[in-house]
C-alpha cells in the first residue's frame, strides 16, 4: 500500500460559482448629458496638448478630461467659428487648429482663442503634414502662411472627380476620391498611379508598420501592405469573423499593434494574428457598451485610449490595454457561448485552448483561434460524458486525456484526440471502484490520480480503473469522509 505524509486541513468551504460573459468592451461616453452640443460626431482631433476637440453639425467641443466648451457661430463676433457644421479637423501640434466645414475652412488659434475664416466654399477635404492640403473638385492645393494663398499642388485628370482625403508619407501622396476609388502619386517623379480602381473612399490611415488601410463607402477596407499589395475585406453574411460592413469610415490601430475599425454597423477589432475581425455593436442592453453602432471617426490619445465618434450616439471612449478579461456568456447557439451561466473548474490544454466545467451544461470546449464554443453533455449512447454537473477537472498533457469529475455521475476520461470518452462509477459492495460519485476535486500523483469524493478519498489507477480507498482505518487515523479539495505541495505532501 502506498503511503503518504498527510496533513488535514478542515476547511469550511463556500462554492462561488464565476459567471463568464460574452466578450465585450466597457466604453465611456460623453453625450450632451455631459456638455455635448450635439448628438452627431463628425470628427476628432487631439491636439498637442492632449486635449480632445469634437467636431459636431452644432459646433465644435473642446474636451479637457474634465469639462467641455462649446464654440459655435456668434453673429457679432468677427472671430467665432464661421459655420457650425465640422465635418473634418487636422493640426499643425503647433498652436493651430484646421477645420473643414460645410461652407469652407477655418484656422483656430489655441493660444488667442480666436477663429480666421482661411476659405469660404465647396472644400470635400483637408489633411495636414508639414502644410495645411485642402482638395476642391479635381485639385489639391496646399496653403500658404505667408501669403494667406492656397496655392494649386496637384491636379488629377478627369475634372468629373472629386477628392475626398489625402495621406501623405516617404515621398509620396495617397489620393481618394469619391467615385473613382485611389490614386497614388510618386513625388519625385510626378507619377500617377491607380492602384484601387473604384469605390468611394472615406478615409486614409497609416500603421506603425508603414501599412495603409483605406476606407471607401460601400467596397470595404482596403489593406496595402508595404510590397505594395493590396489585401481587401469584406463583409460575409456566412462568416461571424468577417468586417461587419462594406461602408468603412476610419481606421486606428491601438498600442497592442491592432487596428480598429469604424463602420456603419459596429466597431470591429482586426487581430494580425489570426486574419479575424470581432464586431461590436450598440446594445440597449448594455449600458456601458456602444452607445450607437454607426463609427464617424477613431482617434488614440496619448494614453492609448480609443474615441470613437457616433452618428447619433455621442462620443464613446475605451483603453484596449485596460481590457485585460475576455467575458463570455450564455449563449443558446453553441459556437457563440457557453451552454450554462453557473461556471466552475477551467483548465487550458497544451494546444492554449480552454476547457470549461458548467454546473448544469456539462463541458464546454473554446477553441482561442476560431474563438467558437464546442459543448460535450450527456446524450443517449455510452459515448458522451455521463452528468451535465461538472465539478473537477484534470489534463494529463502528456496523454492528451482530460479527467472530468462529475456530481453524481462519476469520473469520466476524455481522449481529446479520439473524442472518446469512458466513464468509472462507484458498484456498492466493490472496494475497488469509486466510493462516491460525486467528485469534488482530482490531484496527480506519479502515474496516478488522487480523488476526492462526497464519501472519502481513493488512489485511482489509469491503468486499470481500479481504486485503492484510503483512510479508511484507525492506523492512518480517524475516517476521512467528505473531501473539497486535494493538492500536493513541493515536498509531495498532500494537503
Amino acid at each position: 500500500m502506498r503511503t503518504f505524509i498527510i496533513r488535514l486541513l478542515l476547511v469550511s468551504v463556500s462554492m462561488i460559482a464565476a459567471t463568464l460573459q460574452a466578450q465585450n468592451i466597457t466604453f465611456n461616453h460623453l453625450t450632451t448629458d455631459d456638455g455635448l452640443s450635439q448628438f452627431s460626431v463628425n470628427s476628432l482631433y487631439i491636439d498637442e496638448n492632449g486635449v480632445l476637440w469634437i467636431g459636431t453639425r452644432e459646433g465644435l467641443n473642446r474636451y479637457d478630461g474634465e469639462d467641455i466648451q462649446t464654440y459655435k457661430l456668434q453673429k457679432n463676433d468677427p472671430y467665432s467659428l464661421f459655420c457650425n457644421t465640422v465635418l473634418r479637423m487636422a493640426g499643425n501640434r503647433n498652436g493651430k487648429i484646421y477645420l473643414l466645414c460645410t461652407e469652407g475652412v477655418a484656422e483656430f488659434n489655441l493660444a488667442t482663442q480666436r477663429f480666421t475664416t482661411l476659405l469660404q466654399g465647396n472644400v470635400h477635404s483637408i489633411y495636414y503634414k508639414e502644410a495645411l492640403f485642402i482638395g476642391k473638385q479635381n485639385e489639391i492645393y496646399r496653403y500658404n502662411e505667408q501669403t494667406g494663398n492656397f496655392d494649386l499642388y496637384y491636379q488629377l485628370p478627369g475634372k468629373s472627380l472629386e477628392i475626398c482625403c489625402m495621406h501623405l508619407d516617404n515621398g509620396q501622396m495617397w489620393i481618394g476620391t469619391t467615385t473613382n476609388g485611389a490614386y497614388r502619386l510618386q513625388l519625385d517623379k510626378n507619377e500617377l498611379t491607380h492602384p484601387i480602381l473604384k469605390g468611394n473612399i472615406t478615409s486614409i490611415y497609416q500603421d506603425s508598420e508603414g501599412e495603409l488601410w483605406i476606407g471607401s463607402w460601400e467596397e470595404g477596407l482596403h489593406h496595402v501592405k508595404t510590397d505594395g499589395t493590396i489585401e481587401i475585406f469584406e463583409y460575409d453574411a456566412k462568416n461571424p469573423y468577417s468586417i461587419s460592413s462594406n461602408f468603412v469610415r476610419a481606421c486606428c490601430e491601438d498600442n497592442l499593434g491592432n487596428i480598429w475599425i469604424g463602420t456603419f454597423n459596429g466597431l470591429n477589432r482586426y487581430d494580425k494574428s489570426t486574419g479575424l475581425f470581432q464586431n461590436h455593436t450598440a446594445s440597449d442592453a448594455q449600458s456601458d457598451g456602444l452607445t450607437h453602432s454607426s463609427i464617424w471617426c477613431i482617434v488614440k490619445d496619448n494614453q492609448g485610449t480609443l474615441w470613437l465618434g457616433t452618428y447619433f450616439g455621442g462620443v464613446n471612449y475605451f483603453n484596449p490595454e485596460y481590457e485585460i478579461y475576455s467575458r463570455y456568456m450564455y449563449s443558446p447557439i453553441e459556437k457563440k457561448g457557453l451552454s450554462n451561466p453557473v461556471v466552475g473548474r477551467t483548465i487550458e490544454d497544451k494546444d492554449g485552448n480552454l476547457w470549461i466545467g458548467t454546473e448544469g451544461g456539462g463541458l464546454n470546449y473554446y477553441n482561442r483561434r476560431t474563438r467558437e464554443f464546442k459543448w460535450f453533455r450527456p446524450e443517449i449512447g455510452p459515448n458522451s460524458i455521463s452528468h451535465n454537473n461538472i465539478k473537477a477537472l484534470y489534463y494529463d498533457a502528456s496523454k492528451d486525456i482530460i479527467w472530468i469529475g462529475t456530481h453524481l455521475g462519476g469520473l469520466n476520461r476524455l481522449d481529446i484526440r479520439s473524442g472518446q470518452f469512458t466513464h468509472y462509477r462507484m458498484e456498492a459492495g466493490n472496494p475497488e471502484t469509486l466510493p462516491s460519485d460525486i467528485i469534488r476535486d482530482i490531484a496527480p500523483y506519479q502515474d496516478h490520480l488522487v480523488i476526492a469524493t462526497q464519501n472519502g478519498i481513493c488512489l485511482f489507477d489509469p491503468a486499470n480503473g481500479k481504486c485503492q480507498q484510503l483512510f479508511q482505518d484507525s492506523k492512518e487515523g480517524k475516517k476521512i469522509k467528505m473531501v473539497a479539495d486535494v493538492t500536493f505541495d513541493s515536498n509531495g505532501t498532500l494537503w
